[in-house]
């Protein structure tokens, strides 16, 4: 658990009050599709910390398929759009 937190403060400055006042602040879900999530606290995977890779800023909280699921698309969009708009 030492881990989590001490890789959350060094890469996002985000204490674990932080991120329980954000998990507050959407209710326990996924900023994007509304669906639970786990507490950091209760050992199972967590709402991932979304945040801009330029600026550092954090944005909010999203579940692991979301995550993921953003990252592709930022990485690939302009292929989507290409490919969508092909086909």
């Amino acid at each position: 658990m030492y881990h989590r937190w001490h890789t959350m403060k060094k890469k996002y400055a985000l204490s674990p009050e932080g991120y329980e006042a954000l998990v507050v602040k959407q209710g326990g879900l996924c900023a994007i599709c509304g669906g639970e999530g786990y507490p950091y606290r209760s050992g199972r995977r967590g709402l991932h910390v979304d945040h801009d890779h330029m600026t550092g800023v954090i944005r909010g909280l999203l579940c692991m398929r979301c995550n993921s699921s953003l990252e592709h698309y930022m990485l690939y969009h302009n292929a989507i759009k290409d490919y969508l708009n092909e086909h």
